[in-house]
């Protein structure tokens, strides 16, 4: 799991047996020494900044490759919009971010899809039917996130 609040959801994600580990995305190897069958990245790639440069931004993504079992799956969520000039400006945009996937030929775009218009801070107990039911049938015309599965090659 990479998100860009560890501590939070590693702690939610704990409460269902899942392990979260706090590491550099640029050598995932180095801190974990088995291979994965997925991975799940929520917030990774509005991690990796235009500032950082292309060899960083595919430095992830080779270190991704390279702990990733034959078939594995990346799955990122990444937000749909970058409501600030300086946000559009700093992260990549999911069309950047497929066009650095396509030129490294480590990863098979499986699917790309928007999903969710609601917020999740919106969600409670009690108003939590009616807004999954809006997120799963407007969801994909009006996005607050973007869903990309990559298969390992």
């Amino acid at each position: 799991m990479a998100q860009e609040n560890p501590r939070r959801y590693g702690i939610y994600f704990s409460d269902y047996g899942v392990k979260a580990l706090k590491i550099d995305a640029t050598d995932i190897a180095a801190s974990i020494g088995t291979p994965f069958d997925n991975i799940y990245a929520q917030g990774l790639s509005p991690l990796m900044e235009r500032s950082e440069g292309d060899a960083r931004n595919r430095m992830t993504y080779a270190s991704m490759h390279a702990v990733l079992r034959p078939k594995g799956r990346v799955i990122m969520v990444q937000s749909a919009y970058r409501t600030s000039k300086s946000g559009r400006k700093l992260y990549l945009s999911l069309r950047e971010q497929l066009a650095i996937v396509d030129s490294m030929k480590l990863f098979q775009v499986v699917k790309v899809f928007n999903h969710m218009i609601i917020p999740p801070g919106f969600y409670s107990y009690y108003n939590r039917r009616i807004l999954n039911w809006i997120d799963f049938n407007i969801g994909g015309v009006i996005p607050f996130r973007h869903i990309i599965i990559l298969e390992k090659i």
